[in-house]
């Protein structure tokens, strides 16, 4: 799938350095992967921490927040 998506991604490794995209790019997939479409989404306490810069998992962030692969 081609298109565009909105999403958030995190700019720096920092507390409070996130920007919300709304022409991202889709993610292109593997012939074993499939790809949603979210209609609405939450916050999870990863996310919380991350924005907040929690030191424990800073080293690992993911730049777009959410449950993603690596």
């Amino acid at each position: 799938m081609e298109g565009k998506m909105n999403a958030v991604y995190m700019t720096k490794p920092e507390a409070g350095a996130w920007e919300y995209v709304e022409d991202a790019p889709i993610p292109q997939i593997a012939d074993d992967e499939v790809l949603m479409e979210i209609k609405a989404v939450g916050i999870c306490g990863t996310d919380h921490s991350l924005y907040g810069w929690n030191e424990a998992i800073a080293n690992s962030y993911n730049p777009v927040a959410g449950h993603l692969r690596p």
